[in-house]
Order: C-alpha cells, then sequence, then structure tokens
C-alpha cells in the first residue's frame, strides 16, 4: 500500500509539471503573472501601502524570469525526494536509488523541455535543463541529510544541533549559488560553457563536502566544512549582488534620448516687465509648442536666430523668447546683449524621441561620438557641445583611436543648406545634427554617441579612485587643484579644470583637446581593469543620471563580456585635428562675425585615413 502511494505521488507530480510546460506561451506568462500579483496583494494587506500600476509593471518585469526559473528549480528538487523515496520501497541500495532518481528526473527535464519546441511561444533550453538538475542534485542530498540525521539518534544533543546548522547551511548555501548563476546568466556576461562550469564547480563542491561530513564525524571537520561552506556562500552572495546591481543599472539605458529644452522671456533691464507680444523664431521652436506654454500673448515669429536679435535690440520694449543655450552664447559673445539682458521669466519643455541603434556586435569596429556638453546638473538639458572626440573602436585588434576636432572647428551643419558654423553650436540643435555633421567632416559613418557633462566627469573619476595624468605645464586653479610639470593624480574635481584648461597654453583649445584625450585614455586603462565587474554596477547606478547613448544592453554587455574573456591591454591612439584662427559669419549667430577656426584639410584627410585604416575599411 505505501509503495502504491508512493508511485502514484511521482506520477502525479510528473503530471503536474508536464501540465504547467504544456501551456502555451500567453497562458504561461499569465500565471507568472497571477502569482506575482497574489504575492503583490498578500504584501499589500501585511504592509497597509498600495502599490501604483507602474510599480506592479515595473516589480512584475523585475522578478518574473526569477519566479519562473525558481520554479524549475524546486519542481525537480520535489520530484527527485518522491523518486528516491519511491525507490526505498523495492529495496534498491542507497547508492542505485540515487543514481537511478538522478538519472529518472534528468531524462524527464530533458523531454519535457523537447515537447515545449511544439508548443506555441514556447521554446526548449538548455540552460531550462540545468536548473532542472541543479534542483535534483539539491533534492537528493536534501533527502541524504534528511536520512542521516534519522540514524544519528545516539548522538550528543550538540552534535545534533551543530548537524542542524549545518544542514541549514548547506540549504542556504545551494539557494544563494543557485542565485548568483542564475544572476551571471541573466546579465550575459560569461560565454555559456563559462556558465556551465560554475555549476558544474558548484555541484560538485556540494557533493565533495557532504561526503567528507558523512564520512567522519569528528567535530573539528564538521566545523571546517561549515566554516568552508559559509565562505563559499558569502562570495556567491557577492557575485549574485553584483550582477543584481549590474542588471538593474544597465537597465536604465533605453534607446530614448530626453531632452530638456530651457528658454527664457529675455527683456531689458530698468524697463517694464510686462508684456503683452514676444517674439520668437522658427528654427528653434513652433508656433503651436509656445502657444500652449505661453497663454494670451500675442506672438511674433522670426525667419532667424539673426531677425530675432534685430527685433531685440531696436525697441527696449521689445521682449524675445530664446534657448538658454543661445542666451549662454550672446552673453559669451555679445557685450551689448550681456550689458542689458534681463531674465524674465524661464521656461522647461521635456521631449522624448526614440533613438535608432544599429546592430554592432562586440567582435565589429564601430564609430562612438563623444559630446561634452558645457553644463553642470541634468544631462538632458540642451546645450553647446564643447568636447567633441570621435572615438574609433576595434574590438578585434584591441586598438582605439581617439579624434579631437576644436570646439570653434568652422563646419557645414547637417540640415542646415550648407551653412557654416562653430562645431560646438551644433549641439544646439540636438545629438542627431552633430553626428551627422561629423559624417559629412570625416565621410564616415558614426554608429553610436555618448553624451556627457562636467558632473560625468567628476563622478566617474572620483568613483574609480582618481586617475594619473602627465602635464607639461605647472599651473593652479583655485584652491584646490595645483598641476605640477609631470606626474600627477587628480580627483574629479581637479580632472575637469585640468579638461577644460585653455588659456595657461599658447596653442589654447588645440592644446585643450590633448588634455582631454589623456583623461578620457586614463579613465578608459583605469575602467578595464581586472576589478570592472566587481564596480561596473557602481559606476552606472550613479552615472545613469549623468550620460545619455544609443548603444544598447546587448552590446554593452558583450563588450564586456568580450574584454573578460579575453583580457590583455588595448593600444589607445590620439590625433588632433587642426586650422587657421579667423572671423567669420556663423549660422547660429548671424550678422556679426565670430571667432572660428577654418579647418586645415590635411589634418582632416590624414584623420580620416587613420579612422578607416582602425575600421579596417
Amino acid at each position: 500500500m505505501k509503495k502504491n502511494i508512493k508511485i502514484a505521488l511521482v506520477i502525479i507530480w510528473m503530471i503536474l509539471i508536464f501540465l504547467f510546460s504544456h501551456q502555451s506561451g500567453t497562458g504561461s506568462d499569465g500565471l507568472t503573472e497571477k502569482v506575482i500579483n497574489a504575492g503583490i496583494s498578500i504584501n499589500e494587506k501585511i504592509t497597509g501601502k498600495e502599490k501604483t500600476g507602474n510599480e506592479k509593471e515595473e516589480l512584475i518585469k523585475d522578478v518574473f524570469v526569477m519566479i519562473r526559473k525558481t520554479a524549475h528549480f524546486f519542481e525537480y528538487l520535489i520530484l527527485t525526494i518522491l523518486i528516491v523515496s519511491m525507490l526505498k520501497e523495492f529495496n534498491f541500495s542507497m547508492k542505485k536509488r540515487v543514481l537511478i532518481a538522478l538519472f529518472i528526473s534528468f531524462l524527464f527535464s530533458c523531454t519535457d523541455e523537447f515537447h515545449q519546441l511544439f508548443i506555441d511561444g514556447r521554446a526548449a533550453r538548455f540552460f531550462d535543463i540545468l536548473i532542472d538538475f541543479c534542483g535534483s542534485v539539491t533534492g537528493m542530498f536534501g533527502y541524504l541529510i534528511a536520512s542521516k540525521f534519522r540514524k544519528d539518534k545516539e548522538v550528543s544533543l550538540f552534535h545534533q544541533k551543530f548537524n542542524l546548522f549545518v544542514l541549514s547551511i548547506f540549504w542556504i548555501f545551494i539557494l544563494v549559488s543557485g542565485f548568483a548563476v542564475f544572476k551571471v546568466k541573466e546579465l550575459n556576461i560569461l560565454e555559456p560553457e563559462m556558465v556551465f562550469g560554475i555549476a558544474e564547480m558548484m555541484i560538485l563542491i556540494v557533493v565533495s563536502l557532504f561526503l567528507i561530513w558523512r564520512k567522519w564525524k569528528k567535530r573539528i571537520v564538521s566545523a571546517f566544512v561549515s566554516v568552508t561552506l559559509i565562505i563559499f556562500i558569502v562570495l556567491f552572495s557577492v557575485i549574485s549582488l553584483k550582477m543584481n546591481e549590474f542588471i538593474n543599472a544597465l537597465s536604465n539605458i533605453t534607446n530614448k534620448e530626453i531632452t530638456t529644452d530651457i528658454y527664457y522671456v529675455v527683456g531689458h533691464r530698468d524697463i517694464d516687465q510686462a508684456y503683452e507680444t514676444l517674439s520668437f523664431t522658427i528654427e528653434e521652436l513652433n508656433h503651436d509648442t509656445i502657444q500652449s506654454k505661453i497663454k494670451n500673448k500675442t506672438l511674433i515669429v522670426q525667419e532667424s536666430f539673426s531677425d530675432l536679435m534685430k527685433y531685440y535690440f531696436e525697441d527696449d520694449n521689445h521682449k524675445i523668447l530664446i534657448s538658454e543655450a543661445y542666451h549662454e552664447m550672446l552673453v559669451d559673445e555679445n557685450s551689448e546683449y550681456e550689458s542689458t539682458y534681463l531674465i524674465m521669466e524661464t521656461i522647461k519643455i521635456t521631449t522624448i524621441l526614440d533613438v535608432e541603434t544599429n546592430d554592432t556586435t562586440a567582435n565589429e569596429p564601430f564609430v562612438l561620438y563623444i559630446s561634452g556638453i558645457d553644463t553642470y546638473g541634468s544631462i538632458t538639458t540642451k546645450s553647446r557641445s564643447d568636447v567633441n572626440i570621435i572615438v574609433v573602436v576595434n574590438p578585434k585588434t584591441h586598438e582605439m583611436l581617439l579624434v579631437h576636432i576644436p570646439r570653434d572647428y568652422y563646419v557645414s551643419l547637417y540640415g542646415k543648406n550648407g551653412l557654416k558654423d562653430k562645431l560646438t553650436h551644433a549641439g544646439i540643435y540636438g545629438m542627431n545634427t552633430s553626428m551627422k555633421t561629423m559624417e559629412q567632416l570625416f565621410d564616415v559613418n558614426v554608429d553610436y554617441y555618448l553624451r556627457v557633462n562636467f558632473n560625468t566627469v567628476i563622478s566617474l573619476v572620483d568613483l574609480i579612485g582618481g586617475i594619473e595624468i602627465k602635464s607639461d605645464t605647472s599651473f593652479t586653479r583655485g584652491k584646490n587643484c595645483r598641476f605640477v610639470k609631470g606626474v600627477n593624480y587628480l580627483d574629479g574635481e581637479c580632472a575637469l579644470v585640468y579638461s577644460r584648461e585653455r588659456y595657461v597654453y599658447a596653442s589654447g583649445d588645440r592644446h585643450r583637446g590633448q588634455n582631454q584625450q589623456q583623461v578620457l585614455t586614463a579613465i578608459f586603462n583605469k575602467i578595464i581593469s581586472p576589478n570592472l565587474i566587481m564596480n561596473s554596477s557602481k559606476y552606472l547606478s550613479i552615472l545613469s543620471d549623468s550620460f545619455q547613448t544609443n548603444m544598447s544592453y546587448d552590446l554593452i554587455t558583450n563588450l564586456v563580456k568580450k574584454q573578460i574573456k579575453s583580457g590583455g591591454d588595448w593600444t589607445i591612439n590620439s590625433i588632433s585635428v587642426d586650422g587657421t584662427n579667423a572671423s567669420e559669419y556663423t549660422y547660429s549667430y548671424g550678422s556679426q562675425k565670430l571667432y572660428v577656426m577654418i579647418p586645415d584639410m590635411k589634418t582632416v584627410d590624414l584623420a580620416t585615413d587613420e579612422i578607416k585604416r582602425v575600421l579596417g575599411s
């Protein structure tokens, strides 16, 4: 009778597993969501705090896969315990029971995964079989340990409690280790064979420790086993937590460009601030957008920025609406405006745009445009691009080329009918304009962008513990930043100062570009050090609000994976394009000439050749 009951339990459990896996993809997902929602409801009743719809969606997204894989694990843990218990009724030896139970569980798992190939919305995954097998091994050892306790009735109460402590440590180790392997797999940061190797290593550790503990009764050995298990628990806990942090940090990277445009209603000082009429240029805003922000005002549309400034200066009572970027440009380059303007009102307009990403793999060369905007605070603020560096990356050859383009380079702006402007002003019109302008200049496709600001440099350099640079000049800026000729160790604040300095150098902006390349190289060399995985999540989570990129999650993780697998240093070369100083009319400024740098096309052609060489084209 007892034998038949145990056989029936095994069959019933197998049928339940089969029925769960036989559901369509939609049905299976729905069931998982019901389980999560039930857990959320219980949590809300206990805590008394109700989650919003968005919070529930985010929570479901975060734990969805974990719930599915945990179910796999425990399904086969229970199945193996039932099978081992059933085989006992057939008078098999413990060794045969273990081997037969593991074989049956593994065979059933393979069959169950294979049959999912024929289910709508489902797929067979070898990693799921691995999870099932880990569950089986865990169930088998749990059964063996429980059996041992039943036999140890004559040992002291202290020894029984000590054994119970070791058993608890064993189960915690199994759960935490399984979580760690899952997180490593979910992160996709290691090759599949490495993930399987980690799982196999853990199983061997558990088997070895259990056999030692089962054979030797001395307390000192049991204590050694317990301590060893605790050490492994700590190590795998750290790994799993780091994996989880890295995934959460990377999840903040989305294929969306968020920009916050700040506009000022500007009038003249010492003039009545009341206004009924406001003028703006269609180059910056459309009529509907302004109308939605400014009510009950007469709007005058100007065709160009030059026309807008003529309107502003022709009458002290005229009020205009201009972007923060244009305002800062005027303050820097127009003394009349700087001495008369008054900001009467500030308007913020946030825009979210879908960003197209290329399908470059981690093995293919690509071109990245780094745009450094001249602001602190939010990275979403649209502003001038003061740092412009083309980074050419070839993962196959481990070669990287940095090409610096001066901020005042006089180039044809993309989408402006061939009209020329300073490169720094391209940032005012958005990232796409800057990237396309770079493509026109160097006749090369720019795949990705990385948009940073002052906060990015300060935060990143501080996070990695500072950087080492070599200065060719001694100078001091502020109270804290003193640079000596030779090697200097810089924190984030001084790294930013060093990157921005130009007045101490005879060549001005040209030398500043070299400093920026030096800082970028120092940061990169430190980031690719062996402690990358242990700290990368910290970098990304803190910097998530300090940079924007259209590089995908998959590309970033695959690049990290490739670096971990292949290791090695990178060859990093830096070049700059040059030109001659001049004074010319610009698209953004209109009627007044500004300082610009006329490109030396020989240096541009040389840079183009180097870019294509590194790309292998």
